[in-house]
């Protein structure tokens, strides 16, 4: 009785020189009949493998062969391999002619993977965002762990921040604190620049960020690592990770513990001159502006057979900083303190060598405590609790009809239960409220070889289309927001020219939508501001175009210039209204 083997070899091929990957490459075993070609994203699958020993050759148009060293297939284990090709080049008399290769799968999009990320020399995830052109990197005060992101000069509120897929932006005030991310346990980046919600739904309207945590698979070794650092106004670091211990077949994880704390204060001298003839200068130390924060990440992979792949992640984060106010209007008591409780789980598995069914469940619980009962001046006091329970589901299915297309079909499932308890004054609760979220998209992507006509050596092409359902009620107040159907689009174009440099030319267009943080709709308000349960989501149209020109001889140089527009409709701002009081409204248009 005999039946097939588990063991198989898997990996993928790319461009050894820009990291992109290769569609088509031709993938064997060395003296044998067995063989497979890379999909759209240079994905390969050798299944069903003998035991003993083996050499995989790759071979792709336009770049020299690889042929890798003695590997040894073993039951019920998969071998993964990364591989990198050499870019052939044919010289004739006076020519030099450069082969094809395949070029970007996602247009405006950029990756950052592990191996980036080691050679950054980047310490936290907000070092390496601030390192990447069109990001702006935020935070609230002097060695603090809370850091927000901006794109392309947007609002951070405009910023979609997703860990491992799911989104971290509060439900409350609309913002993504990015900070208690450890940046060991981070294998790859992705920035998406401009209007996303055909692909990521309500909220992406000026980006989007994705953090994808994880194990590397070609690091199987246990591992052990301690680091500190120090830093201005008494910041001390603390991180510690161990990896794959104890090492078991199938399974790998990762565990992260990292802390921070700083005091935070510091001396300041400022001149103010409204006029030559007025001249004030301010001086002293900021005080309270300390921070403390904590985090537990856990985060792991688990291969029950050749075609499926389990991941999961947890984190436990803590954070306790204190509120100093302006420079002009001090507050030595008022302090904030974060919990971040958050988890998922993403089921991979392969159908086919074309196809791929992804299922993924995210859970999260975000509590935030504000406390500035000790004010001298009771208008200023408050204490208030929020707690913010979200629950997401995601189904996403793939086919690679050809080795240069890829349709993509997804939904997803969402729900925001927000909490908030006015402790100092409970009338002002804004009690529970609940937004529900439906979504289903469809994305395909194309590239065109074109080499045969004059000028252009290929085309890539982009497109998306994604419906939401989003209902938004809160229990103290017979409203009903948001209750509407979005629909959003994108395409995007990328052209290669032939020749030497290297010249790409891209552009895009979209459409995109934000809801209304539930702060701004519901409220309560004090003597100074008040909520609008009547805002309507804001909507955009955005629009970029751009070149890029790379030449690898006899060093890698690239430049490129882009150009953006945004058209925003009903924008949301906080501005004074009746008697001095502050409520969100929407502007009929904004433009960046």
């Amino acid at each position: 009785m005999s039946g097939q083997t588990t063991s198989r070899i898997a990996g993928t091929v790319s461009d050894a020189v820009d990291g992109r990957t290769i569609a088509g490459a031709l993938i064997s075993i060395v003296e044998t009949d067995i063989q497979t070609r890379s999909d759209f994203f240079g994905r390969f699958s050798l299944d069903h493998l003998l035991p003993g020993p083996c050499r995989v050759m790759v071979s792709a148009e336009g770049y020299e062969p690889y042929v890798s060293d003695r590997i040894d297939v073993v039951g019920d284990i998969t071998r993964h391999l990364t591989i990198s090709l050499t870019r052939k080049i044919r010289t004739v008399p006076d020519v030099s002619v450069k082969e094809k290769r395949s070029i970007p799968a996602e247009i405006g999009t950029e990756v950052i993977d592990r191996a980036e990320i080691e050679r950054s020399g980047a310490a936290s995830v907000a070092d390496l965002l601030a390192g990447l052109r069109g990001l702006f990197v935020q935070k609230s005060g002097t060695g603090s762990d809370e850091v927000k992101v901006s794109i392309r000069g947007s609002d951070p509120k405009h910023v979609l921040v997703l860990l491992d897929g799911h989104r971290l932006n509060a439900a409350a005030t609309g913002e993504a604190n990015l900070g208690g991310v450890p940046l060991t346990a981070v294998q790859r980046v992705e920035v998406y620049r401009g209007g996303e919600s055909a692909r990521f739904g309500a909220d992406a309207l000026g980006g989007v960020v994705n953090i994808v945590t994880g194990t590397d698979p070609t690091r199987p070794e246990p591992e052990a690592a301690v680091r500190s650092s120090w830093g201005a106004w008494k910041t001390i670091g603390r991180e510690a990770t161990i990896a794959n211990v104890p090492r078991l077949k199938k399974f790998s994880m990762r565990m992260t513990y990292t802390d921070k704390t700083s005091d935070g204060d510091f001396p300041y001298h400022y001149t103010v001159s409204p006029r030559p003839e007025a001249v004030t200068e301010y001086s002293g130390t900021r005080y309270n502006a300390g921070h403390d924060s904590r985090s537990w990440f856990f985060s792991g992979s688990y291969h029950p057979s050749p075609r499926t792949v389990i991941d999961f992640s947890s984190q436990r984060y803590r954070l306790r900083e204190g509120l100093p106010g302006e420079v002009s209007a001090p507050d030595s008591l008022a302090w904030k303190k974060d919990l971040r409780l958050y988890g998922t789980l993403r089921l991979k598995h392969d159908l086919s060598s074309r196809s791929q069914i992804e299922l993924s469940l995210g859970g999260t619980r975000l509590q935030q405590y504000f406390n500035n009962r000790q004010d001298r001046l009771a208008a200023e006091r408050y204490e208030s609790r929020y707690t913010n329970d979200r629950l997401d589901l995601q189904t996403i299915g793939r086919v690679s009809l050809s080795s240069r297309n890829e349709l993509a079909v997804g939904n997803g499932v969402r729900r925001d239960i927000l909490y908030h308890d006015d402790l100092y004054r409970p009338q002002a609760s804004m009690g529970r409220t609940v937004r529900d979220n439906i979504g289903l998209y469809l994305q395909d992507k194309q590239s065109l070889d074109l080499s045969a006509l004059p000028l252009v050596d290929d085309i890539a092409l982009d497109a998306a289309v994604r419906w939401d359902h989003i209902r938004t009620a809160n229990s103290t107040q017979d409203v009903t927001a948001g209750d509407a159907n979005h629909w959003s689009q994108k395409t995007g174009l990328a052209v290669t020219m032939k020749g030497h440099p290297r010249i790409i030319l891209r552009g895009g267009y979209g459409t995109s939508f934000r809801l209304p943080e539930i702060n701004a709709l519901f409220w309560k308000g004090d003597v100074r501001s008040a909520g609008n349960p009547n805002l309507r989501p804001e909507q955009a149209e955005h629009s970029d175009a751009g070149i890029e020109m790379t030449i690898d001889r006899p060093v890698t140089l690239s430049a490129g210039i882009t150009y953006f527009h945004s058209y925003v409709r009903d924008l949301i701002v906080w501005q004074p209204a009746y008697q001095g009081v502050w409520t969100p409204a929407n502007l009929d248009a904004a433009r960046l």
